[in-house]
């Protein structure tokens, strides 16, 4: 039986992603690769879609970030043609109060591969959120990024290997070649 991959794309919005300098364009390239290299059965598009601030404890730290149906909410133009499956997001883990577990359990998801924005806050909680929820996770150093720079970034990486181990950290290009040779 073939293992289930999904890759979690996390809070590539136009708001989010405009706070966000370090590395911004070789990370939307390389999640585009991601999603176009016929990797992933599920390919997942988790962005903040807050329609009722009471859903959320975020909106008392970031009020206007999230909000459904507005502009900055929407997904980045340069991904909005990937045919991804938009996940609700309400706090700083995807999985929180969403329907992701569900999504990942009916489909047989084995392992969650995450990349996006940003390393330090929403990807960490979802990487801990998808491995307290027994799947085998990765987080794509190469695309990810986060607002506190470099620095942010790779502390943030340390952590994740610090809480997973070290084979939780891995490169885009890496993950393709391997899932390409057993293909």
């Amino acid at each position: 039986m073939e293992e289930v991959r999904a890759l979690l794309i996390i809070d590539m919005s136009v708001e989010q992603v405009k706070s966000n300098l370090y590395r911004r364009s070789q990370v939307i390239e390389i999640i585009k690769k991601l999603v176009d290299s016929g990797a992933f059965k599920l390919c997942l598009d988790c962005r903040l879609w807050i329609s009722k601030p009471s859903m959320t404890s975020l909106t008392r730290v970031y009020n206007q970030v999230g909000i459904a149906d507005t502009p900055g909410a929407m997904i980045i133009p340069e991904l909005s043609e990937l045919n991804l499956i938009h996940i609700n997001k309400y706090n700083y883990s995807a999985f929180t109060d969403s329907d992701l577990s569900q999504v990942l359990v009916e489909s047989k998801t084995e392992k969650v591969y995450l990349c996006g924005i940003n390393t330090d806050f929403c990807v960490f909680a979802s990487a801990l959120d998808a491995f307290q929820r027994k799947f085998e996770i990765f987080v794509l150093s190469d695309a990810c990024s986060t607002f506190k720079g470099k620095t942010g970034h790779l502390v943030a990486l340390q952590r994740i290997r610090e809480h997973f181990s070290e084979s939780s950290v891995l490169l885009s290009t890496d993950v393709l070649k391997t899932l390409q040779k057993h293909e």
